[in-house]
């Protein structure tokens, strides 16, 4: 690896994992990639999942061991994904580098992604961006208990 490349911080989206970027990988020769899980993908407890802990574990698992680092970052994200690219907030090189740091996130990548404001969730997003009065469960996705589930049958698109 170049050392003049930096690090891409894999982040796929809620159904998924980072393996959805493996066929991208052999087109990025000299980079590092780093595939990141989060919390909330097929936990024990589906009581205890929230957006917050899943960004927290992200910043403080994957993000902040390699800025520590000094090294220079990017991110991809997918889909809720890009809800999670809050875990970047603060670590950008610029803001590092006027507090003497080196290191930093350089670039974000959102491929079909979420992004909602803080302390906003994607339902409340679409809930502004459409006029709606209230968020409706596409037919793809069911709601059983606690845990949502995607239906592969159902029309999604």
């Amino acid at each position: 690896m170049s050392s003049h490349n930096p690090v891409v911080v894999l982040i796929p989206g809620s159904f998924g994992s980072a393996a959805c970027y493996s066929r991208m990988k052999p087109f990025l020769k000299g980079y590092e990639f780093v595939d990141v899980a989060f919390p909330s993908a097929d936990p024990e407890d589906a009581l205890s999942v929230t957006c917050q802990r899943d960004i927290t574990h992200v910043r403080d698992a994957f993000m902040q061991p390699l800025i520590d680092e000094g090294k220079d970052v990017v991110v991809v994200v997918h889909s809720y994904g890009g809800v999670l690219s809050a875990c970047c907030k603060g670590l950008d090189k610029v803001t590092r580098a006027s507090r003497g740091q080196r290191g930093g996130v350089i670039g974000l990548v959102l491929i079909c992604s979420n992004i909602v404001l803080e302390n906003e969730s994607v339902a409340d997003a679409f809930v502004k961006l459409t006029g709606a009065t209230e968020f409706d469960i596409p037919a793809w996705m069911k709601i059983d208990n606690v845990r949502l589930h995607v239906h592969a049958e159902a029309t999604c698109c």
